[in-house]
């Protein structure tokens, strides 16, 4: 969280890329997490997110940020969604039920 922080306030940070993998942290950690994922963006840094495989936090915390990549082989499960190719990854887009 420390470090997001500083690039939160940081000029030269234009971007952030995250890479989640089976998040072990609390719930509340992650609320935290997309909060300050949050506050990034507000910030007008993008945040990426990719994902291979994960757990409901990852997806979670995925959703906060701007654009999520997958490869060709993953899948994701807790929610419903609309993946369409774009390049290397895939965009990933999220409707509610």
């Amino acid at each position: 969280l420390e470090r997001l922080k500083k690039a939160r306030d940081d000029k030269k940070v234009h971007a952030v890329f995250l890479e989640l993998h089976n998040l072990a942290i609390p719930w509340g950690q992650v609320d935290e997490l997309t909060t300050a994922i949050a506050s990034l963006r507000k910030a007008g840094k993008k945040v990426f997110a990719y994902i291979e495989e994960g757990n409901a936090r990852d997806y979670l915390v995925a959703l906060a940020c701007d654009d999520v990549c997958l490869p060709e082989t993953s899948w994701l499960m807790p929610f419903s969604a609309i993946v369409t190719p774009n390049r290397r990854c895939m965009r990933l887009i999220v409707t509610a039920l």
